[in-house]
Formats: structure tokens, sequence, C-alpha cells
């Protein structure tokens, strides 16, 4: 399964994010300062199962460094901004570390959006 390399255009620059696979939405949060590159291997064993979408945060891997200091809710907000542009109305979050504060925020205040919470190390 291909593993697709995209960008996502906000008003603090580029998100960029991996995105491959079938099925139920998962989007998988690295812990910083790693990127989206921490889930390449897993995403490949996963793909034929899951929509998987892994995406580098405002200032990490390949995305833009955001003009002004990002909190965990600014994050959460650019995870909602993804799947508002990919269409998705709810997914699973796997986020580790920092990944997982952010998906925790993500499901307290866009519980609406979310199936499941996976939070890791």
């Amino acid at each position: 399964m291909k593993i697709k390399r995209a960008f996502l255009d906000t008003e603090d620059g580029q998100i960029f994010y991996r995105i491959g696979g079938e099925g139920e939405p998962l989007v998988l949060l690295p812990m910083t300062p790693r990127s989206s590159d921490e889930f390449k291997e897993f995403m490949a064993i996963l793909a034929p199962k899951y929509r998987l979408i892994a995406m580098d945060l405002m200032g990490l891997g390949d995305s833009d460094k955001p003009p002004r200091e990002y909190s965990i809710s600014d994050y959460a907000k650019t995870v909602i901004l993804l799947l508002d542009q990919l269409g998705i109305e709810k997914c699973s979050i796997l986020g580790s570390l920092t990944g997982g504060y952010i998906a925790g925020e993500v499901a307290v205040s866009y519980s609406d959006r979310l199936n499941k919470l996976i939070l890791c190390n």
C-alpha cells in the first residue's frame, strides 16, 4: 500500500502529513521533537485495515514553523482542520507522549469527532 505525502494549508503555515490505507480513519500523532517519520513502518503494517493519517506537528518535521508559540489546544485545532480538509467526520487517534496530550485535548474539546483514543509511551 502506497503512503502519500501531502500538505494542509493553514493561516499559520503548512502542515505536512502522510496518508494511506483503507478502512477506519486512524490519526497518528508523534512525540516531540519527532515527526510522522516515527510511524512509517507502523503505517505499512496497518494500511490494509486502516486509513492512516500521520501528521508533523507545526514547527516539527516538514511542517512550517508557526508565527507564535503553539499550545496543546492549538495543535488539537490543527488535527480538526486536517480532518475537515479530508472530509473525515469521526476517527480514532493514537498519540505518543506529546501526541497523547494533543489526542486528549481532541477527546475533551471535540468528543463528537472521536471514536477511540489510544495513548502510548
